[in-house]
């Protein structure tokens, strides 16, 4: 059987975390990300520790929240890190604000979850769809890849 509100997300990188998060703000019903790793919001883009690895966009351009353009700079400010809209800050702190946009929402909505794990197949079922994970099968009504 379906779960009929629940949406699975393969993959927590920066695009899964956000849209955990944006359909977790616009009231979707459960929403399971499936992640291996254990910090969400980071992937390959943003998981890296060089700090001379640099955003190729300035940070005042850069956020979770279209509707909060100044959302990174007012966290980097939070976080005592020196504020500068036109600087090009790391990857590596753009990650870190990724992963806390998505704990915060966690705890917000109390609506995310997270299965640490990977996907190993998705089927198409009669109500929606089945994800197989090593641990565990998931029915969804949608999956976001």
């Amino acid at each position: 059987m379906t779960d009929a509100r629940r949406i699975v997300i393969v993959g927590g990188g920066f695009a899964g975390a956000m849209a955990a998060v944006q359909l977790a703000r616009r009231g979707a019903g459960e929403v399971v990300i499936v992640e291996p790793r254990p910090a969400v919001g980071l992937g390959t883009a943003f998981g890296g520790r060089d700090e001379a690895h640099l955003l190729n966009v300035p940070a005042a351009n850069l956020g979770a929240f279209p509707e909060d353009p100044g959302h990174f700079l007012a966290w980097l400010e939070r976080e005592g890190l020196g504020v500068s809209g036109a600087r090009f800050y790391s990857r590596a702190l753009f990650g870190r604000y990724a992963a806390a946009v998505f704990a915060h929402a966690c705890g917000a909505h109390g609506r995310i979850r997270q299965v640490a794990g990977r996907a190993l197949a998705v089927r198409r079922t009669a109500g929606g769809f089945l994800v197989e994970t090593g641990s565990e099968a998931l029915s969804a009504a949608a999956v976001v890849l």
